[in-house]
């Protein structure tokens, strides 16, 4: 039966007045789930306004800057992202679907200069096209990785051209769904290099007596201090470097600039500090100090930070990035340490290790200049979880 009156009044009828019966008890506890409830939902409309006003902004872009904010982003990024987008284009080929663009532009001046007239050649793919090409990469045994990272490529590109996202269907998302489940795949991630696993790589340039040793005990202890990414190891300059007293430490003090970096295309900077540390191994400072002295007459303050080198000559090109991960690799090898690592787990170490001494999960996330605490938590990876205690120093 309708009930009549105003909403405000079914509502007090219906929910405000029986509530007054109830014991106080029972109140808090429906009180308690009312505003749980309450802010769910209302994070749930915040996060589907902010989608939706992105979408708004990106429809309401122009072809020349949708071309300029593509030209802007991160060159692997871009390089990764048009790799799986031919691969679909081709595939759409090989089937008598023409989908993408019909325009090549020369470089990145020559989009912005015919935005207009390159979008407007653009072919989208229809949802059941990119369904029939996730169904296809899944009968040729793909990983769920590969076929996610294959639908966000095309995604992208439609974005890119000004047009909506085929994956944002229903039919899209389903299917991906269900691969993730039929897969039961578990991401794989690169194993933290932690404060014991570090400790004993540090030893393996003890004693500090060769030009090596000092450049790879520096590295080291200035990549786990700071948590870089490997390429803004690669790109650290002399320059970048400074040790002088820190007001807010209170002590002298190591400084670093990375002037460009995977969240920062606009290369606005960020500035990272880190004072002296007891245990001389793990102390970047002192590391750096030792090996800035040690080659101050064979490096001007534009050399690489940490250069390649031959015996005992100093290039002026910056370790390569894959000479990078063939080092930690070998170091980790040579260390005795089990698993595999790679470049990506001395910032995981950092964010681990920063998480055992129970630092504060908002000052990590700084630290490591992430956008979201959300990211941070996938670098906390301890290799002995149970070996955690959540009530020590608690009780």
């Amino acid at each position: 039966m309708k009930k009549e009156g105003t909403g405000a009044e079914i509502v007090r009828a219906e929910i405000v007045e029986p509530l007054a019966t109830v014991p106080d008890r029972q109140r808090a506890q429906l009180d308690l789930v009312h505003n749980l409830v309450t802010s769910a939902v209302g994070k749930a409309l915040d996060d589907r306004e902010a989608r939706e006003a992105d979408e708004r902004g990106k429809s309401e872009a122009t072809p020349e800057s949708r071309a300029r904010s593509w030209s802007v982003q991160a060159a692997n990024t871009r390089i990764g992202y048009q790799r799986d987008w031919q691969r679909f284009v081709e595939w759409c080929a090989e089937r008598g679907t023409v989908v993408g663009i019909l325009l090549e532009p020369r470089d990145d001046a020559d989009a912005i200069a015919r935005a207009s007239e390159i979008e407007a050649s653009f072919a989208p793919a229809t949802p059941a096209l990119v369904v029939d090409y996730i169904l296809d990469l899944d009968k040729r045994s793909k990983a769920i990785t590969t076929i996610g990272r294959a639908a966000a490529a095309i995604g992208t590109m439609h974005a890119r051209f000004g047009h909506k996202k085929p994956t944002r269907s229903e039919r899209v998302r389903d299917e991906l769904s269900y691969l993730r489940k039929k897969q039961k795949h578990q991401p794989k991630r690169a194993k933290a290099l932690e404060l014991d696993h570090v400790l004993q790589v540090m030893e393996l340039f003890e004693p500090r007596d060769t030009i090596h040793k000092l450049r790879d005990a520096a590295l080291f202890a200035v990549w786990i201090n700071f948590g870089l990414r490997r390429v803004e190891i690669h790109k650290l300059r002399r320059e970048h470097v400074s040790i002088e007293w820190s007001k807010k430490l209170k002590e002298r003090a190591l400084t670093l600039t990375v002037h460009e970096s995977k969240t920062d295309q606009e290369a606005k900077g960020a500035t990272l500090t880190v004072g002296a540390r007891e245990a001389r191994s793990l102390c970047a400072l002192r590391a750096v100090e030792d090996w800035l002295a040690a080659t101050d007459e064979r490096q001007k303050g534009d050399s690489p930070l940490f250069p390649k080198m031959r015996g005992e000559v100093i290039y002026p090109e910056p370790m390569s990035l894959r000479t990078l991960d063939l080092l930690v690799k070998r170091v980790a090898k040579k260390a005795d340490l089990e698993g595999s690592f790679s470049t990506h787990s001395l910032r995981a170490g950092c964010a681990t290790s920063l998480y055992s001494l129970g630092v504060e999960e908002s000052a990590i996330s700084r630290h490591l200049r992430h956008k979201s605490v959300t990211v941070t938590r996938i670098y906390d990876r301890p290799s002995n979880q149970l070996g955690r205690d959540p009530f020590r120093g608690k009780l």
